[in-house]
């Protein structure tokens, strides 16, 4: 006898003619030998479909043995499709078959709603009388089918249908024994977010595999339980388990999350101890990522550059990073380099070196991108590409052409209104943003938060008093006032910036939190009024509080203090109050505020001793307000001292 492999699997690649090989050469066994070898061995869809033409042509489609073969090989070879037209045609599908079904949708993720269809029919079968031949179809869910099915559920979030499948494997007395199905129900509830019930499962396994601890690991990170997630690691490797590489990218994950960066060193050392985890191109960008949540750029670069072959998820995140973080040069730096190395973007790298080319306004790269963006099509595609290109565009103060991409964007969102909107605001054409603002309204999308900052900056700007009372109440109507700080705070620099105190001051009491920001914002309010008595016990109030005040807080109100002669001794209080009690090392501005009070006050010894004990020199500002108190003393010898720097200073920028 042939062998049947090479038989039924190799002949049909070499020889066409397999339809007419004479059937009684072969056994049931050899057909079936060659169906399941071809599905283990993966040897592609021409030699499962010559061995399916084969069975139909000899009428064994159908057959209850061979039929049954049908099923699980088109599943291996990947064609679900086919594989269900073969399990309908069968008068009598096994067990094989039908889990091997099921099997199939969960594993290739297209729908694994299919696997639970499945499931039910299975079990619609089984409610039979169990009268008559119909008993044969009669199949009992196993612990394979169980597995397959949890799994559908944690891939669904379908908690209701894992916990009926959960008290079924309870009832069949096969969870106890069985560290798949275990596994399975931690990982499914872990996905659904029902921590505690996959704690509980955990303790009753009468042993723990790596993929017991990892589910949990994942599931603490994944639903914001970071801490309890490094426990897990730690508690895994007491008891002498082998960490993974899916155990190492989730507990990265956590120490991400954490902000820990002490923890991800350990499990540096840890992966460099196991050489065979540094060349996992996965655990080495999640590495990348890891080192860029906890703010360690260089290190970052460094686990980059000891990578042997990056992908572009590798040179997607060390860009993405070095943008999060403020340096766009060396993002665009990065960008060239992989160019040059020649790996391709994809939409995440062209949007990362977008934000970049924003943020430091390199309007030359910003379009060759948009050029490579446009020639792979990707514009029409990609929304997010789209809307980061407006972005672009808006920033670095292209407004016609940010509104001619915006235009044919093939949807315009709450993202593609908010860039161009902002794109308005930030180069002072706050009345076209404002009727975009009114345009998007029309066209049914729902402002977000940015959306109101920036339109209530608008507002604030050029006075649009009965705009922006109208977006104050939409945005009590939202509830923003409850949650948002943000949009919170916009609102009080509003109403300050129109003079409106009364308001400023009544939104600024219903915030549910206030920021030093916020605190800074209603004190220049009440000092561009010249109520600098109110902005002292503002900010005395700020303090008893607890709320730290920041360096723009002591610029306001420094110059509220030289500003009033009834609060002009505090100046110097509050000044030495900056590094001893709140840590803030004065600036030039915080000098110059200072050496302004000194001079006022006729002090011009002082005022000299300080700008010589400044840590930077004096500039044009801080000089012309000496030449003005100067003039108001008869202070004939500094004014000279004072003009002449003036003119040095002049001198040195025209030159």
């Amino acid at each position: 006898m042939f062998s049947s492999l090479q038989m039924l699997s190799s002949i049909p690649i070499r020889n066409k003619s397999l339809l007419s090989y004479p059937l009684a050469h072969l056994s049931i066994e050899d057909i079936a030998n060659a169906l399941q070898s071809c599905g283990k061995e993966n040897t592609g869809v021409v030699s499962a479909s010559s061995l399916h033409v084969f069975l139909c042509k000899h009428g064994l489609e159908t057959h209850p043995f061979l039929g049954n073969y049908l099923v699980p090989m088109w599943v291996q070879v990947g064609n679900m499709d086919i594989a269900q037209q073969s399990f309908d045609k069968l008068i009598y599908q096994n067990e094989w078959s039908w889990n091997s079904l099921i099997h199939g949708y969960v594993k290739y993720g297209n729908n694994p709603q299919k696997a639970l269809n499945l499931y039910d029919r299975m079990q619609t079968n089984n409610d039979g009388d169990g009268d008559g031949d119909d008993d044969i179809s009669h199949i009992q869910p196993s612990s394979h089918t169980f597995v397959a099915i949890l799994k559908a559920c944690a891939k669904l979030k379908n908690s209701t249908l894992g916990i009926q499948i959960h008290h079924q494997v309870q009832q069949k007395k096969v969870f106890k024994d069985d560290l798949f199905i275990g596994n399975a129900l931690i990982d499914m509830y872990c996905k659904c977010g029902l921590l505690t019930d996959a704690y509980q499962i955990f303790g009753q396994l009468q042993a723990r595999s790596v993929i017991s601890w990892t589910s949990l690991i994942y599931g603490c990170t994944h639903h914001g339980h970071d801490d309890m997630a490094l426990a897990c690691l730690e508690r895994m490797q007491i008891e002498g388990l082998l960490i993974d590489h899916v155990t190492i990218i989730c507990s990265l994950k956590a120490c991400s999350n954490l902000k820990s960066r002490k923890k991800g060193q350990e499990l540096h050392v840890k992966i460099k101890s196991q050489k065979v985890f540094y060349a996992n191109l996965v655990v080495g960008n999640a590495l990348i990522d890891m080192y860029i949540k906890c703010d360690s750029l260089e290190r970052a670069k460094h686990v980059f550059n000891e990578i042997p072959n990056r992908d572009t998820v590798s040179w997607t995140t060390i860009i993405a990073g070095y943008v999060e973080h403020g340096y766009g040069k060396e993002a665009l730096k990065f960008f060239v380099w992989m160019q040059v190395k020649g790996i391709m973007p994809d939409a995440a790298t062209f949007v990362c070196t977008l934000k970049a080319c924003s943020d430091v306004r390199d309007l030359e790269m910003g379009g060759h991108i948009h050029a490579e963006i446009e020639r792979l099509g990707l514009m029409e595609t990609n929304l997010a590409i789209g809307n980061t290109l407006v972005d672009m565009y808006a920033k670095c103060g292209c407004l016609a052409k940010a509104n001619e991409i915006f235009i044919k964007l093939p949807v315009q969102d709450v993202v593609s209104w908010t860039a161009i909107i902002a794109g308005y605001v930030e180069h002072c054409q706050n009345d076209e943003a404002l009727n975009c603002f009114e345009q998007m309204r029309i066209d049914g999308v729902k402002p977000n938060d940015v959306t109101f900052i920036c339109s209530l900056k608008a507002c604030a700007l050029i006075g649009a008093t009965e705009k922006g009372s109208q977006i104050h109440v939409e945005i009590e109507r939202q509830g923003l006032l409850d949650r948002n700080i943000v949009v919170g705070t916009a609102l009080v620099d509003m109403y300050c910036k129109w003079g409106v105190l009364t308001k400023a001051l009544q939104v600024f009491d219903k915030l549910p939190v206030r920021d030093g920001v916020s605190w800074t914002v209603l004190m220049t309010g009440y000092a561009q009024l010249g109520e600098s008595e109110n902005v002292v016990s503002i900010f005395e109030r700020m303090v008893s509080e607890r709320v730290n005040p920041n360096s723009v807080t002591f610029l306001v109100l420094l110059s509220a203090c030289c500003h009033c002669t009834s609060i002009f001794s505090k100046s110097k209080t509050y000044f030495e109050a900056m590094s001893q009690k709140f840590g803030i090392e004065p600036t030039l501005e915080h000098h110059t505020c200072m050496v302004n009070f000194l001079t006022r006050a006729g002090n011009f010894d002082k005022a000299i001793s300080m700008i010589k004990k400044m840590p930077f020199s004096p500039d044009l500002v801080m000089w012309h307000a000496l030449i003005g108190t100067c003039q108001h003393w008869g202070n004939i010898e500094f004014g000279r001292m004072a003009f002449k720097e003036v003119l040095r200073l002049d001198r040195h920028d025209t030159l």
